[in-house]
């Protein structure tokens, strides 16, 4: 059998539902503007 791992990234709003029930990954974002990066 084939096994995945789903992951999304913390801006996809994803419902706590899905995340629990799937087992998705959250992997964090960073924004950058100009010359500075901030977290999600």
């Amino acid at each position: 059998m084939t096994k995945f791992i789903i992951t999304a990234e913390s801006g996809s709003d994803l419902p706590k539902e899905l995340v629990e029930r799937y087992g998705v990954s959250i992997i964090p974002m960073h924004v950058t503007m100009g010359d500075e990066t901030r977290p999600d």
